[in-house]
């Protein structure tokens, strides 16, 4: 471990403590980033520039000391990485099905963040693992550079990316439609991991070296918190807006906080110090690796429940830190220190579990108990726009997209609307169910995006939505959109915006918003934008807590599903029948609860 002094740093079993508590504000804020929408996107900066800074603690000492260095290292980081990795996956696959292994390659090879970027990636819970392939693309190729240079040369590769990989991102912002290939390829965030390397540099050349940056650390903190906060509240869409000025300087802005709470961590005294050195954050610092990897995946499992968004943060969190203490306690922690024999391993054990017999851990897991209890029994939860209303008599659905939800399909090149289409094949799925008591409507207007439904300017539609739905009596309404918007170039930032405003306007007014993805589309080239899209319109259904039909997901699994394409965007009768099935199941539930009466 990096050598910090004794003043500076509360150290346990070559450990520092401090370190642990700042990994567990790390994390959590990553959580509540998912879980509440908190503007906490940093937390994962955070973890880059603890991660340059112990890495290269580590590598460097390892050099210092002519010891085993890259068989050492590589070893260490399989024990440590793969295990829980491996459990996620197969954790994810008996949750959310084998996606993710029609991109296998991202997966296997750590490339995710290159997948996410590109839109192909599997299921959106496997998403945090952009940052963990950062993390091993970065162990790559550091290693080799700590060894074949001087620790002066390594200072000023260090200082000299932080310099310049705010003017990549800012020079290579054109090649991009949206922000986040910047935000997941590992080139535009070497800053932040150069900058934890850089601190470790200084400290071992001089112990000391930190001290006197404690006053700067907490003026950079203070300022760099203020900026983000100011933009949060003033230029919330900042972040999104995809300029060379937005990504290179938000996250130098980021880099700096992140590297000043780092400091402050390390020089830390008093409270500061007392707060980092907590016991239960130390224990969720130590297990954070697990409890990053699953906590998605714990709320995507919850999510369809259709609970109160903080009464499910709370319980995700508390099942995620009962899932992590598990791991920990079960692999984990043998794979890392060996087994609890000796003095040494003994401590370590005792301290885990002195930890676990506190009362703030104790009751988070009894709550995640009762938790998972609760969801057993309780069944599908209604959206929250149908809860607690009286039975009613009549539901109506109406369903609103582009050519797809029309039903136009085409043979021998002409292609028109037909009555075997997927919206009638729902009607009378469900009407075979509930008799007339349910009716569904086609709204679908061919060669139309999103926006045009929002703004009222589509063909057949001069009325914006917020003043269609007013008048509209339908308890449900269904949204099918994607097509177009790769056809005519709209970003995938745009497309989540829009259908976050449909959304969000139709919760307001009481309705219940089911949204579904396109089919795929079989000219690979428009299927990756489409991809792209499709990304966006699971993100709005996870984000509002609304239903999603995934179509895209459902037809691209099925076997040859190009040939029940009629043409490169539309489903022949038979693919239309498929889909209605896929409905279906989705809006069966709601309107049988809404019949029944919600209670």
């Amino acid at each position: 471990m990096t050598a910090i002094a004794p003043s500076a740093a509360t150290h346990r079993e070559g450990r520092i403590v401090q370190l642990d508590g700042l990994r567990a504000i790390a994390v959590l804020a990553v959580f509540a980033q998912h879980a509440i929408k908190a503007p906490l996107w940093m937390g994962v900066d955070l973890f880059f520039v603890l991660s340059g800074f112990l890495i290269t603690g580590i590598l460097l000492e390892r050099k210092a000391r002519g010891q085993s260095y890259f068989g050492y290292f590589y070893v260490r980081r399989a024990r440590r990485i793969l295990p829980p990795y491996v459990l996620l996956m197969i954790v994810s696959s008996l949750l959310f099905g084998l996606g993710w292994a029609e991109h296998w390659q991202w997966y296997v090879f750590f490339a995710t963040n290159i997948g996410d970027a590109l839109g192909h990636a599997g299921h959106d819970s496997l998403n945090v693992l952009w940052s963990l392939a950062v993390e091993e693309q970065f162990y790559i190729f550091w290693p080799f550079v700590v060894q074949l240079v001087s620790e002066r040369t390594l200072a000023i590769v260090a200082g000299a990316l932080i310099v310049v990989v705010p003017l990549l991102r800012a020079v290579a912002t054109p090649l991009f439609d949206s922000f986040w290939p910047i935000y997941y390829l590992t080139p535009f965030r070497m800053d932040l991991l150069s900058a934890g390397a850089l601190l470790a540099i200084l400290v071992r050349r001089d112990r000391h070296a930190l001290e006197p940056l404690k006053v700067p650390a907490a003026l950079g903190f203070c300022a760099a918190l203020a900026v983000l906060a100011w933009l949060h509240l003033h230029y919330p869409r900042f972040r999104a807006a995809n300029t060379p000025l937005s990504n290179a300087s938000l996250y130098s802005v980021s880099l700096v906080l992140c590297t000043s709470l780092l400091v402050i961590a390390l020089q830390s005294k008093g409270i500061v110090k007392r707060v980092l050195s907590n016991p239960v954050l130390v224990y969720i610092g130590t297990i954070s690796y697990t409890v990053y990897l699953i906590h998605l995946s714990v709320l995507y499992a919850l999510w369809p429940l259709r609970y109160n968004r903080y009464a499910t943060a709370a319980a995700a969190l508390a099942i995620t830190l009962a899932y992590a203490s598990v791991t920990w306690s079960a692999f984990e922690r043998r794979l890392i220190h060996g087994r609890p024999a000796g003095a040494g391993g003994a401590r370590r054990h005792a301290a885990d579990a002195r930890v676990m017999r506190r009362p703030t851990l104790r009751a988070a897991l009894l709550i995640a108990a009762l938790l998972v209890m609760s969801v057993a029994s309780a069944g599908t939860a209604m959206p929250a726009a149908a809860s607690g209303s009286a039975a009613l008599s009549h539901v109506l659905i109406e369903a609103y997209g582009d050519s797809t939800t029309l039903g136009i399909s085409c043979v021998d090149r002409h292609c028109a609307p037909q009555p075997d289409n997927a919206v009638n094949y729902l009607r009378d799925a469900l009407r075979a169910e509930y008799g007339d008591r349910i009716s569904v409507v086609n709204l679908g207007v061919g060669g139309t995006m999103a926006w045009q439904l929002r703004d009222g300017t589509d063909r057949a539609r001069g009325v914006p939505w917020p003043d269609r739905l007013k008048a509209s009596p339908a308890q449900i309404v269904t949204l099918n959109y994607g097509i177009n918007e790769v056809m005519r170039g709209q970003t995938p930032q745009q497309f989540y915006e829009v259908e976050t405003a449909l959304v969000k306007t139709a919760l307001s007014l009481g309705k219940v918003p089911v949204l579904a993805t396109s089919n795929p589309m079989p000219d690979p080239r428009f299927d990756a934008r489409l991809a792209e899209m499709v990304k966006m319109t699971r993100r709005v259904a996870a984000e509002q807590h609304v239903p999603l039909v995934d179509q895209y997901a459902y037809v691209a699994s099925l076997p040859d599903w190009k040939q029940v394409m009629s043409d490169g965007a539309h489903p022949k009768p038979g693919l239309y029948r498929l889909k209605a099935g896929q409905d279906f199941g989705v809006l069966d539930p709601i309107v049988r609860r809404l019949l029944a009466g919600a209670s």
